[in-house]
């Protein structure tokens, strides 16, 4: 079986690292092509799909990068000359969000034989003629765990905002004003920006209510994670182990969760937790386990 992770953008670098932990458990399985590099310079570039690789045989497994831009995805399968046997659908991002219904018949149309969605927005698939799942936790790579969190007395609070206004900075700096806000710097320098903390806040906006690959990398990292994650529905568990992230939806609620972190015994029972569920949970063997798992299960029952 080959699987190929293809479209415009890799916003979260999760096809990219999604592909690397298929390739763990089944090496040169899994191939990834899109169009744009990725601002904040994620790995990127060296699982493109080589000339052996595409003149295989055997099944061809298409999935969507998760950007919901499928027309680009038609582009790149068409300029590569390959003809998929079948189509998973992956969305993680905001263009499933403003439209479920549009790629719901999309997904319909082309027959998908499994859709993968993200956790916060599993609420909008729920319900519908095509059963999701909810996508593996995203694997937390070498690079995040290679760079351990702070495990000092002091309580050190970070932040990693794409932009302030989605991820609810002014919130959090309302509740905690020693925060290192970790802006517009390569993956690698907030990796190594982070690691100097030991709590992170991943996001504080209803909106988005759910868990993004910044708090799964600081999971891996050993901090302790807090966000909102009002919209992060119990079926999302239904084969996935929760995250120790707590969950906080107001400035006093964060206020109060901070002062309780406070406790340099408490954070680093937690701290421990963080990094434990990480490398059980989001190593690339049980990443790659689940999606290979996931995709067989569907092609059987055909």
């Amino acid at each position: 079986m080959r699987i190929l992770f293809a479209g415009a953008n890799d916003w979260a670098n999760i096809a990219h690292e999604a592909a690397r932990s298929i390739n763990v458990v089944a090496p040169h399985t899994a191939r990834v092509w899109v169009q744009n590099k990725h601002p904040y310079g994620y790995l990127e570039g060296d699982l493109h799909p080589e000339e052996a690789w595409r003149d295989r045989q055997d099944l061809l497994i298409l999935v969507n990068s998760g950007d919901g831009d499928y027309v680009s995805m038609d582009r790149i399968v068409g300029q590569l000359g390959l003809t998929p046997d079948a189509f998973v659908a992956l969305h993680v991002g905001s263009a499933y969000r403003h439209d479920p219904t549009k790629y719901e018949e999309e997904d319909a149309a082309r027959g998908a034989l499994l859709r993968v969605v993200g956790c916060s927005l599993l609420r909008f698939a729920l319900g519908g003629p095509l059963e999701p799942i909810t996508i593996p936790f995203y694997p937390a790579h070498g690079r995040a765990m290679a760079h351990p969190a702070d495990r000092s007395d002091e309580l050190l609070v970070s932040h990693s905002p794409s932009t302030r206004l989605t991820k609810g900075t002014r919130t959090i700096l309302a509740a905690c004003e020693n925060v290192d806000v970790i802006e517009a710097v390569s993956h690698r320098a907030c990796l190594e920006r982070r690691s100097k903390s030991n709590v992170f806040v991943c996001q504080m906006c209803p909106r988005i209510g759910g868990i993004g690959v910044s708090a799964i990398e600081a999971l891996a990292q050993g901090c302790v994670v807090l966000a909102d994650i009002r919209h992060v529905r119990p079926e999302v568990f239904a084969r996935l182990v929760p995250p120790p992230i707590i969950h906080v939806e107001s400035e006093e609620n964060l206020r109060v969760e901070l002062e309780r972190l406070a406790d340099a015994d408490v954070r680093r029972d937690l701290q421990a937790l963080s990094r434990k569920w990480s490398l059980d949970n989001t190593a690339a063997q049980p990443v790659g386990r689940y999606w290979l798992a996931q995709i067989t299960k569907r092609l059987d029952a055909l």
